[in-house]
This record gives C-alpha cells, sequence and structure tokens, in this order.
C-alpha cells in the first residue's frame, strides 16, 4: 500500500469557548491517507474497507472517474452501504433500500438523515482519503 507515514495534513479548528472565540479551540488534524489500491474497487459496485477503527464504504458511480467515501452504516438502519446497488448519484442500501445521495451524503428519503462523506482522490493508483488522524 505505498508508505502510510506519509501524508498530507490538514488542520480544522473549530471555536468552542463559551463565547464562540478561537481562544478555546480545538483541533482535529485531517491527513490524506492510502486505504485500498483503485484497480479493488470495481466501476459501479461498492468495497468496504476498514481503516483506523471505520468502516468505509468506497464507491465507485457507473461511468464517472469520481471516487466516492461514505461511512458504511446505512443511516436508517446500520446497513452495509458497500453491498449497496451504486446508480447515477446513489448508494442503495440492501437492507431496505434507503437511497444516500453520493455527493452530499444524505439520505433521499429523509433531510435529517446522513452519513459522513470524506474527501478522497487518487494518487498512483491509490484511494486517498482525508480521515480525522
Amino acid at each position: 500500500m505505498g508508505n502510510l507515514a506519509t501524508f498530507r495534513m490538514n488542520v480544522r479548528s473549530i471555536p468552542c469557548g463559551p463565547d464562540g472565540t478561537a481562544n478555546d479551540t480545538v483541533r482535529f488534524v485531517m491527513a490524506f491517507v492510502e486505504i485500498i489500491e483503485l484497480h479493488r474497487c470495481r466501476e459501479g459496485a461498492g468495497t468496504y474497507v476498514e481503516h483506523g477503527g471505520l468502516g468505509l464504504a468506497v464507491l465507485r458511480p457507473p461511468g464517472s472517474e469520481e471516487i466516492v467515501v461514505l461511512d458504511n452504516a446505512c443511516p436508517h438502519a446500520g446497513g452495509n452501504l458497500s453491498g449497496g446497488a451504486v446508480s447515477g448519484h446513489t448508494v442503495t442500501c440492501p437492507w431496505h433500500q434507503w437511497e444516500v445521495d453520493l455527493r452530499t451524503g444524505v439520505c433521499t428519503h429523509s433531510q435529517r438523515a446522513s452519513v459522513q462523506r470524506y474527501t478522497a482522490k487518487v494518487d498512483d493508483g491509490m484511494i486517498c482519503v482525508n480521515l480525522p488522524g
């Protein structure tokens, strides 16, 4: 998988002081990490990957070069999104057919239900994802 010790980092700050100021700022380090080789992920399908305790659905929409990475658990009942059908801009959970929009991570049945969507890129044949570190 290459050297996981080398990655690019972004720092996101969230003001958390009582007055919303940055003097009590919590910092989360986000880092692009290699999670799987591109050739192992079929177009029009999902692949399950576990990394750092996170279950991830790596999805390749048909006819697109885009790679989408979501939390694997469907927001409805925890179904395996990586095992769902990928078409257009959605993945359909195999348990109860709830659809999740690949562009936003929001469920099409309820705007209040969503999964985390992670920024992904392909670098030298490896899918890299911006994960909290």
